[in-house]
């Protein structure tokens, strides 16, 4: 009876810490700033990759944003890969609809366990609103090609246009006036 207890406190044990070590182990893409508004009509926002010391080597991502709010000006690689050190590989798909872009990069040769930015992507503000930044799909492999488990954080992403405050024209009089 005792063992029994024993080994089923062992076995919880041991399958708690093994999905605890999984879970925390787990690369992470997010976009930076999570919540982008701009102060510009042209701004930037970062692919940002949480690598949690694990070797990645490639990157496949396919995201959405709204074409009505943002128009997306270009894609270029960022410091992760730029700042490697390696050559790299970077593909824009340019038959991807409108409102997503498919981009596949990967570090030749070798591959980084560092944090960095793998992407900037490059926005003009169109109008006012909200644009959701969601990954519709996304692949991360190691250096032997290996799939590796990565999160998201797609729910909460997005990019806030505001109105702008229209400039307001005073003549030298009615700005003397206020100061009085």
């Amino acid at each position: 009876m005792i063992s029994r207890r024993i080994t089923h406190t062992v076995i919880t044990m041991s399958v708690f810490t093994f999905l605890l070590f999984t879970t925390a182990s787990a690369q992470h893409l997010s976009f930076n700033p999570s919540v982008s508004i701009p102060a510009t009509v042209n701004f930037q926002v970062d692919l940002q990759l949480t690598t949690n010391g694990v070797t990645v080597q490639g990157l496949d991502v396919v995201f959405s944003y709204d074409p009505t709010i943002v128009q997306l000006d270009g894609v270029s690689g960022g410091g992760w890969l730029t700042g490697s050190g390696l050559d790299f590989y970077l593909w824009i798909d340019p038959a991807s609809s409108l409102g997503f872009v498919h981009v596949t990069t990967a570090l030749l040769g070798m591959g980084s366990s560092t944090d960095g930015a793998v992407l900037t992507l490059d926005f003009t503000a169109l109008a006012a609103g909200i644009s959701p930044l969601d990954f519709v799909s996304f692949d991360l492999r190691d250096d032997t090609n290996m799939l590796l488990p990565a999160a998201t954080n797609s729910i909460g992403d997005q990019i806030v246009i505001e109105e702008a405050i229209p400039n307001e024209v005073w003549s030298i009089g009615a700005m003397k006036s206020y100061w009085r």
